[in-house]
């Protein structure tokens, strides 16, 4: 609430998590980010939102400049391809019994050059960097190259 982040103390950065800000439709839990941004322009030093809900990498930001960090699933259509499952070319294959039959990543938080560094832990991260609707409905996804560490400025 607006009435906590006013409260943050001197000296403290704030993440906030919670299950989906934004979808990459563009789609934005607008009361939410505002209250951040807003924060944010009053001197909190808002560091990042994480969340989930996606299925895939994204990392968009607030209209402020605060990066949302979304989280593959970890469990993400695995065993595709051997299960009759469509899988996406830019999803990452997921091979049962392997590294890549999970994901899960850790951030670190480097406050005194303002960077957030994810470690991807399993499946590589495979950022998606764009998504196209045409009028057909045959949407297609532009991904970045898979990779283990993405680092973010915030």
């Amino acid at each position: 609430q607006d009435v906590a982040l006013a409260t943050v103390p001197d000296g403290y950065g704030v993440v906030v998590i919670g299950h989906v800000f934004a979808t990459l439709s563009g789609t934005y839990v607008s009361r939410v980010l505002d209250v951040l941004d807003t924060a944010k322009a009053n001197g909190v030093d808002v560091i990042c939102c994480l969340q989930g809900h996606l299925h895939y990498d994204y990392f968009p930001t607030t209209t402020g400049g605060i990066p949302i960090i979304t989280t593959n699933s970890d469990k993400r259509a695995s065993w595709i391809n051997t299960d009759g499952y469509n899988r996406e070319p830019w999803q990452t294959l997921r091979t049962k019994g392997t590294i890549t039959e999970q994901c899960f990543d850790v951030h670190f938080i480097n406050r005194t050059n303002r960077t957030i560094t994810t470690i991807r832990i399993g499946a590589p991260i495979t950022e998606i960097l764009s998504k196209s609707d045409p009028a057909d409905g045959d949407t297609t996804y532009t991904a970045d190259t898979p990779k283990e560490e993405q680092v973010i400025n915030y």
